[in-house]
Order: C-alpha cells, then sequence, then structure tokens
C-alpha cells in the first residue's frame, strides 16, 4: 500500500490533536519530531499570531513551504502540520515526503478545544465571522481526504486508542514494525 517512506506526515483541522499525537508516536517509534508552526515559530522568532499580524497569511505559508523543502530530505521522522498547510505547492512535497496521516475529528470538537486559545489566528475572529471559519473547515476537509495515506478518526476516543490505531496501521503494512510496539498500552 504504501511506497518506502520512514517518514509520517500528521494532517488535521487545528485542535484535532495532531501535535500531542506525533510527539508521543515519535517517542514510541522512536524517530525525529517536528511541529511545522513550532519550526517556523523558533526560526522567526514570533510566535504565529504575530507572523500574521506583522507578516499576512501569505507570508507564513511560503515559511511553510521552506520548512517542507528544507525537511523533504531527512528520513526517520513524524511531522505534525499547521491545518492550513495543503497549498498546491505544498501538497506537491508532502506527497513525497512521507506517509500522510488524516486525524479525523469532528469540527465542533475542534472548536470546543480551541476556542479560547490565543495563538490561532484564523481562528480567533471565530465567533465574529462563523461562516467563514465552517467553509475554511469545509474546504480543507476535502483536501485532507484527498491527500491522506490512512485516515484515523478521532472522534470519542482517547490519545491511547489513537495511538494503537496508527500502530495497527503502520504494523499491517509492515511499517515500523518492532517488539517495542506490540505491548506498548498493556
Amino acid at each position: 500500500m504504501f511506497k518506502n517512506y520512514t517518514n509520517l506526515i500528521l494532517i488535521g483541522h487545528t485542535g484535532s490533536g495532531k501535535t500531542t499525537i506525533a510527539n508521543k508516536l515519535s517517542k514510541i517509534l522512536n524517530i525525529n519530531f517536528f511541529d511545522s508552526d513550532n519550526e517556523i515559530e523558533n526560526i522567526l522568532s514570533l510566535n504565529i499570531n504575530n507572523i500574521f499580524k506583522l507578516y499576512g497569511e501569505q507570508f507564513f505559508r511560503e515559511k511553510e513551504n521552506e520548512f517542507l523543502i528544507y525537511i523533504k530530505n531527512k528520513s526517520k521522522f513524524i511531522l505534525s502540520t499547521g491545518a492550513g498547510i495543503l497549498t498546491k505547492k505544498n501538497i506537491k512535497i508532502i506527497n513525497k515526503i512521507g506517509i500522510i496521516i488524516y486525524i479525523k475529528l469532528d469540527i465542533k470538537e475542534c472548536i470546543k478545544r480551541i476556542i479560547n486559545a490565543k495563538n490561532r489566528p484564523l481562528l480567533n475572529n471565530y465567533i465574529k465571522n462563523k461562516n467563514y471559519i465552517d467553509k475554511i473547515f469545509k474546504n480543507r476537509e476535502s483536501l485532507y481526504k484527498d491527500i491522506s495515506n490512512i485516515i484515523i478518526d478521532a472522534n470519542n476516543k482517547n490519545i491511547n486508542k489513537i495511538l494503537k490505531d496508527i500502530l495497527f496501521i503502520l504494523n499491517k503494512n509492515l511499517l515500523y514494525k518492532n517488539e517495542k510496539n506490540k505491548n506498548i498500552f498493556k
């Protein structure tokens, strides 16, 4: 089913748990972990809100592209992406990097998790512009489904169940199979 990839890319809506899942999965699989948003914040020494305020969304998307170009030749890593990373340019790169795992979580649950977050630039105006946010979520949903190799339904599941689901699929396809994974949650 999968090419000979050693990299995993987690995609999904803001608040779906990508970063938490990727971080824990990287420890289980003993591979490097990257979060594209955090990497960009570190490079620019600014948080995402300030990047958006000072330079705009397009600038941030260009920085995402630059980061993907930088990381594409590395191996044995898991990448948690920002929710809006799937631009045409970035999709071409992401498809070549590794196995794409979509962490699918209902929009209402995502909103519930992030409604009070101060570091979510496109969601800060959610209350003022609900229709705009709903449109973004719907557009991204179809992109996530189209590009993903694996879809993990995260609804009504705790982190351990989500990790088990991912590991089961990876093991089933002979990816990252090792003794360490077998009894990890017992």
